[in-house]
């Protein structure tokens, strides 16, 4: 069995968690995915200290690959844990959170179930604590490039008689999409613009 072959088990595992770190690199500013293989890591250097039968040229590697796989991002780590925790649990020093409360304080609590966003980050309706009226609801242009049908589906949702009371587009980017466009100036005013935190323009529907 691969098992019995201690010394190739434990090259083979070597060598893929060195490959994994190497993609994980390359994501550059995503780092943060590297947090889901450092646990996954942590499990398999024990596993290849133990195979390696050898000399302690061998079982040296295995723990100078796991120090140099770890430590350059030990700080990232410990970063990002920390940021998750205030962000995402505790909600502390997130400016996000108070200009999306800026934006809701001019939408009624009895139409929170008529917002949609074009390309707004998820997060928007998470700390508004709503849910969005259609299915397509983040970074529209951006999912149509791999899926066209969904910048169609979107355009027959803009033509329907039952379009959003309240359209919150990404204030940042160019938007690409002319129906949207000319809806919003032909059917809806112009509300609102938050240039801090989440940045957004803000449209109701006229009738």
């Amino acid at each position: 069995s691969l098992y019995a072959k201690k010394d190739l088990f434990a090259t083979l595992l070597f060598f893929e968690s060195v490959c994994g770190a190497v993609v994980l690199f390359m994501g550059f500013g995503y780092w943060h995915y590297y947090l889901l293989a450092m646990p996954l890591m942590a499990l398999v250097y024990p596993i290849i200290y133990r195979c390696y039968s050898g000399t302690r040229w061998y079982k040296g590697t295995a723990i100078l690959g796991l120090l140099l796989l770890i430590l350059p991002f030990s700080y990232q780590f410990l970063r990002d844990i920390g940021k998750n925790y205030m962000f995402d649990f505790k909600k502390y020093y997130d400016a996000d959170i108070n200009s999306v409360k800026d934006v809701m304080k001019n939408i009624p609590e009895s139409e929170y179930d008529s917002i949609w966003g074009y390309n707004i980050p998820a997060h928007f309706y998470m700390y508004a604590d709503v849910i969005p009226c259609y299915k397509y609801f983040v970074l529209q242009d951006f999912q149509s490039e791999s899926a066209p049908q969904i910048k169609y589906e979107i355009s027959d949702m803009l033509d329907s008689r039952n379009t959003p009371k309240w359209i919150i587009i990404n204030n940042t980017d160019e938007m690409n999409n002319e129906k949207l466009n000319r809806l919003l100036s032909e059917k809806y005013r112009y509300v609102m613009k938050e240039d801090s935190g989440i940045q957004v323009k803000v449209y109701q529907r006229e009738y």
